[in-house]
């Protein structure tokens, strides 16, 4: 009977945890979504590029969802710029996205990290191991993963010191 509730309380754990991953994750595209939006409003601004702000925000908004981003109508914008022979303008849409894209990969895994509560390195390495697991679901899920992982350590990490406090050693004065 003992063995069922501590089960029990170990899920109900989990799935806190888990929870907590899962707004975690949302925080975190929320916090480098505004990162992208504050990126692309310098770069456009530096480029003269007429409604800069609003084309910066439609840009951001699309950048939350998870594994499309902001490629998904930079590189597109910059191919057909460049197919219609301004190639300097083509080159600096791409510099700005190579910009943002790797301030988002280094960024991810910090954020992501510190708001879900498990170690920025812990964090990238399950979303590289779940996304060559499940693919792009990975992206989503792999932080989720990292909070399930460290809380079930945690659990019995927490088991496991019980019994090494029960027989303190004899220290006498």
């Amino acid at each position: 009977m003992v063995k069922w509730a501590n089960a029990k309380n170990d899920l109900a754990e989990i799935l806190r945890a888990s929870w907590k991953g899962v707004t975690g994750v949302i925080k975190t595209q929320l916090i480098l979504s505004a990162i992208t939006f504050v990126m692309l409003c310098i770069g456009f601004l530096l480029l003269d590029i007429p409604l800069w702000g609003l084309i910066a925000f439609l840009i951001a908004l699309v950048d939350m969802i998870p594994v499309i981003g902001s490629g998904m109508v930079m590189i597109p914008w910059a191919t057909i710029v460049l197919i219609t022979g301004n190639r300097q303008f083509a080159l600096h849409l791409l510099i700005l996205y190579a910009v943002i894209f790797i301030a988002r990969q280094i960024l991810d895994p910090v954020i992501n990290g510190k708001s879900i509560g498990v170690k920025p390195v812990y964090t990238l390495l399950s979303t590289v191991i779940v996304t060559l697991i499940l693919g792009p679901w990975g992206l989503l899920l792999g932080s989720v993963f990292a909070v399930v992982i460290k809380t079930a350590l945690d659990i019995r990490a927490r088991r496991n010191r019980p019994a090494e406090d029960a027989n303190p050693p004899d220290i006498h004065p």
